[in-house]
């Protein structure tokens, strides 16, 4: 928990944003929780979490709820923990800017990352695709509908053909949003359907760029419909807290198992070397009963003036050491971590 909380401070996070109200429902609760169910390294865990509150827009008391949904997308597009991490960096500034933050945006991000994950583009790649097309959601769009020559001019007589208009923003010129995207991008397989698949892949490269085409096909291809079923998906998995306790229930099959096995293993050991056994504790029997006990009798005050020096030095040497910590102004610290700790687990 110590290394885990200090990588966090080392982000950037503030203390409350750590530790969460009451010492439950912060970071590092859900660094932890990530570190214990998807196996990773104590480190990645802490800067997951960072990255995800600074990348995603999260509120504090919305860190565990993220935690569930990091761990649901994981389980239902088989995406990698690194993967999506990677994504941040590529799409999180963008999404910020056209006010797609906070935990309802991050499960449509995850849900659009998985069709992309699910369709043979590499989750790796999203976040850099996501910020493309997001991107050139207007300036693709308006470059098309104003061109008069070239190729440009030919994909925007394609749409104008089809009966589609493409408007990725409302009437004051805010973006629709992830759904209100998916519909936009849905009107790509309304050209295909109409003119085929050439007029649509044209359409797709003028106005998403050519590096685009494929995810633009894919999203188009799934349309609001795919879209909703994987955030549905998302929600059919099971949850954090069912998760980490099938694991615990595991572990513990585990732990029982390997106590019958040592408790097995300590009979036959003694049945090997119980007669061997017997003989040595008669002999320390007999050394104790015969001569300690007896010199003890004999010098009980000797005994315990020895003894009451040893106490008061152990005690002094402890006393010190409380000080020590005390001084250095970590006690205080280490103790408010631990107790965190303690309520976690």
């Amino acid at each position: 928990f110590i290394n885990v909380a200090r990588i966090l401070k080392e982000q950037g996070l503030g203390d409350n944003v750590i530790l969460g109200k009451d010492g439950q429902g912060g970071a590092l609760q859900g660094a932890v929780d990530l570190n214990v169910l998807l196996n990773t390294p104590q480190e990645f865990g802490a800067e997951f979490m960072a990255k995800l509150v600074e990348a995603r827009g999260l509120k504090d008391d919305e860190l565990v709820k993220a935690t569930d949904t990091v761990q649901r997308a994981r389980f239902a597009f088989g995406m990698k923990p690194e993967d999506m991490k990677g994504t941040m960096k590529y799409d999180a500034a963008m999404m910020n800017a056209m006010g797609l933050g906070g935990l309802d945006n991050l499960k449509k991000n995850f849900a659009l990352q998985g069709l992309l994950a699910t369709n043979g583009i590499e989750a790796a790649q999203a976040g850099n695709v996501l910020k493309n097309l997001l991107i050139r959601t207007g300036e693709g769009v308006d470059g098309v509908m104003a061109a008069k020559k070239g190729n440009k001019a030919v994909a925007r007589s394609q749409i104008e053909k089809a009966g589609v208009k493409f408007d990725f923003y409302d009437e004051k010129g805010n973006f629709k949003g992830m759904e209100g995207m998916m519909a936009e991008m849905q009107k790509l397989q309304i050209i295909k359907n109409k003119l085929g698949e050439k007029a649509a892949m044209n359409v797709a490269n003028e106005i998403f760029g050519s590096e685009n085409v494929a995810a633009a096909m894919v999203l188009a291809t799934k349309g609001v419909e795919g879209f909703n079923n994987a955030v549905d998906k998302m929600d059919q998995q099971a949850s954090l807290d069912e998760r980490l306790a099938e694991k615990n229930k595991s572990l513990g099959v585990i732990i029982e198992n390997l106590t019958g096995t040592v408790i097995n293993l300590g009979t036959e050991l003694g049945k090997v070397f119980g007669p061997d056994i017997a003989v040595y504790a008669k002999n320390i029997n007999d050394m104790v009963s015969n001569s300690i006990m007896p010199f003890v009798q004999e010098h009980k005050g000797a005994i315990k003036t020895v003894v009451g020096v040893v106490r008061g030095l152990m005690s002094m040497r402890i006393g010190l050491g409380v000080l020590k910590y005390a001084y250095s102004g970590t006690f205080g610290e280490l103790f408010r971590i631990l107790k965190t700790g303690k309520k976690l687990y």
